[in-house]
């Protein structure tokens, strides 16, 4: 029979576990309205570019700002993080010498804007599926099979998708009328938390052979 604190802890410990599953339905509902969200957006675009007019890009070495010139005014930024290595090439220097070029967003080409579409819509597919994953390894062990081959596995994928999503951001391409931007980043955070994912699935293979062997010797 459990003690009253042994009952407090598994208490909590279900808590916990199921806030980090309602969070990981959250990110997974995010996820999926932020994939239709840009193919509506892609699609609206190439039909109407014109409405894009008021926007325009600006480049100012790994980070990237969308930019409205409406009297509002509003910055988006985007490429958060600050890469251990970058490299950028551009085809057209800012005349202002060092001041960051901005380009009119209309005037971006298919190439490059397809190429980061796709780009950006692999790397939610595989966020969504490291989510789940997740979620997976949630539910079994509140169902007591921490140590499950289903686990492992999990693990495996999640350290395989962080791969991804580190080889997929290495390289950048954008092309906005005469202008042309071809970079190279490198980012930690999807390799170690690939290295991590690795690292677990072989504790768990560990913990799996060692209740595997405690469950011959009972």
């Amino acid at each position: 029979m459990l003690s009253k604190n042994d009952n407090e802890i598994e208490m909590n410990k279900n808590l916990l576990l199921r806030i980090v599953q309602a969070l990981c339905y959250f990110f997974k509902g995010l996820i999926s309205v932020s994939i239709v969200g840009i193919t509506i957006l892609l699609i609206h675009f190439q039909f109407n570019r014109s409405s894009y007019d008021n926007w325009e890009l600006e480049f100012k070495g790994s980070k990237l700002k969308i930019i409205s010139n409406s009297e509002e005014n509003p910055v988006y930024y985007f490429g958060g993080g600050n890469p251990v290595f970058n490299y950028h090439m551009d085809s057209k220097k800012s005349i202002k010498g060092f001041e960051p070029e901005s380009k009119s967003f209309d005037n971006w080409k298919n190439g490059s804007l397809f190429f980061n579409y796709f780009k950006f819509l692999i790397v939610l597919i595989l966020a969504y599926r490291i989510f789940h994953q997740i979620s997976n390894i949630i539910s079994s062990v509140k169902e007591f099979r921490t140590f499950h081959q289903i686990n492992i596995v999990a693990f495996k994928k999640i350290g395989k998708y962080c791969l991804l999503i580190f080889f997929l951001s290495i390289f950048n391409f954008w092309r906005i009328g005469d202008y042309s931007r071809a970079s190279i980043s490198v980012y930690l955070t999807p390799i170690l938390l690939s290295l991590l994912a690795f690292f677990l699935s072989e504790i768990f293979k560990e913990g799996r052979g060692i209740m595997l062997e405690n469950e011959l010797t009972i």
